[in-house]
């Protein structure tokens, strides 16, 4: 079974080698999921449910929900993992769109917030 931290080391070691767009595409998409699902394992993570009548997406009602949490960590962390998530749209789904390097820097850089600055995770 994966885990957070699983996509979390298959993107850093993607990172060795991010010269190609593809291959930036690729960190962008696994560092999102990476700190999503690391998100979820949080207990806002665990109160979130999902309302499928709602007309948008699961990831979008998410981001919503922790940026309407009172935990003001969780809003900080909201202002990172939605970043992330456009970012993470941009490469999925915008194929007409540079990926540039200064992307996958910023990624990383929210990444490493939301993982050790904000939740404390250890590399």
């Amino acid at each position: 079974m994966n885990t957070s931290k699983d996509f979390l080391k298959d993107a850093v070691s993607l990172r060795q080698d991010a010269m190609s767009e593809a291959r930036r595409r690729t960190i962008l998409s696994r560092l999102y999921y990476a700190a999503y699902h690391r998100m979820n394992e949080t207990e806002i993570g665990q109160q979130f449910h999902r309302d499928p009548k709602r007309g948008v997406g699961m990831h979008r009602q998410f981001l919503d929900h922790l940026q309407h949490s009172s935990d003001k960590t969780f809003k900080r962390t909201y202002r990172h993992l939605f970043d992330m998530y456009k970012l993470r749209i941009l490469a999925d789904y915008k194929l007409n769109k540079n990926i540039s390097v200064d992307d996958v820097r910023h990624q990383y850089e929210d990444a490493d917030a939301l993982f050790h600055d904000i939740l404390g995770d250890t590399p």
